[in-house]
């Protein structure tokens, strides 16, 4: 079924996404059927999200928990013990969350189910506009720093970067799939982008994300930081990742999957 798709000026997550050019509204998809409100029951959850998400157990919870916290605390920016890549782990957490609830969506539509125009409207708010404009900046921003500073070999992150580019094209053409109301389109499109992204997080985490903090002394997290920052401000309204925490409070809540931030003060 196809739908017609009309701006959402209201939006409070309201992105900048070059996926549709500068500006652009959030999307509100309008259907001619009504749609349960209630996905909280869905066939089998191990069929569309089969991967149990394990941050390294030497991996403070405390430094994830910290990191989270700069969501609702945008001045806390430089937090005892914590690593500026423990941030980048941190986004890796909502991410994880709103995969989840979006990979049971698709199995929703699969099953027939009629499509949800606003929980599409937000994951590829969350998608499109974080994730491919915020956090996979800062990625790239630290594999360049770390090849200046000599800490990685030349062409160590070229596969992350070549995935990076299949994930740019995978979310442009989940974007277009929601936009056009081709649900079909957009459950095939985010089965191979769910197949394809969890392993390359995985790789992240494991190789990079989690070693990292014992191999930059102060002034390089310090760099890495400014930088961080400067994207935050450059791509967010007002630097602020708030209304994207919670968006994917809302997607987990509406595919009735555990809040990613239950512990963390809203």
């Amino acid at each position: 079924m196809r739908a017609a798709i009309i701006p959402h000026a209201n939006a409070p997550w309201r992105g900048r996404s070059a996926l549709f050019g500068a500006d652009r509204h959030a999307l509100a998809v309008h259907s001619d059927r009504s749609a349960p409100s209630d996905r909280s029951a869905h066939s089998d959850r191990s069929a569309v999200y089969p991967v149990e998400v394990v941050i390294d157990p030497g991996i403070s919870r405390e430094r994830i928990r910290g990191a989270l916290e700069t969501w609702w605390d945008p001045g806390r920016r430089v937090l005892p013990c914590t690593c500026p890549t423990d941030e980048l782990l941190a986004d890796h957490v909502l991410m994880h969350s709103a995969l989840e609830a979006i990979g049971l969506e698709a199995q929703a539509l699969r099953e027939g189910r009629a499509p949800r125009a606003e929980f599409w409207s937000r994951a590829i708010d969350f998608v499109g506009d974080y994730v491919h404009r915020v956090h996979r900046a800062k990625e790239e921003a630290l594999f360049r720093a770390l090849l200046g500073w000599g800490v990685v070999a030349p062409g160590a992150s070229r596969p992350l970067l070549e995935d990076h580019a299949r994930a740019r094209q995978l979310t442009l053409d989940l974007c277009r799939a929601v936009r056009e109301g081709d649900w079909e389109r957009v459950s095939q499109v985010f089965s191979i982008y769910l197949q394809f992204i969890e392993p390359h997080m995985r790789r992240e985490e494991s190789q990079w994300l989690e070693p990292l903090d014992r191999r930059l002394d102060p002034e390089h997290q310090a760099t890495l930081r400014t930088a961080f920052r400067a994207i935050d401000q450059r791509e967010l309204p007002g630097g602020v990742r708030t209304c994207y925490a919670e968006l994917v409070r809302r997607l987990a809540r509406d595919a009735g999957v555990a809040d990613p931030l239950a512990s963390v003060p809203g």
